[in-house]
């Protein structure tokens, strides 16, 4: 449940903000589907 005094709590992110995160994200994902798929042979 939302506290009345935090609907002005904005973050702003912005494409700089967002991009050095792009292919960390894509190497764990990358990650995680080898060892799904090395559990699964």
């Amino acid at each position: 449940m939302r506290h009345r005094g935090d609907y002005e709590d904005w973050v702003i992110i912005d494409e700089n903000d967002i991009l050095p995160l792009l292919e960390p994200a894509k190497q764990f994902i990358e990650t995680i589907e080898q060892l799904i798929n090395k559990n699964n042979l």
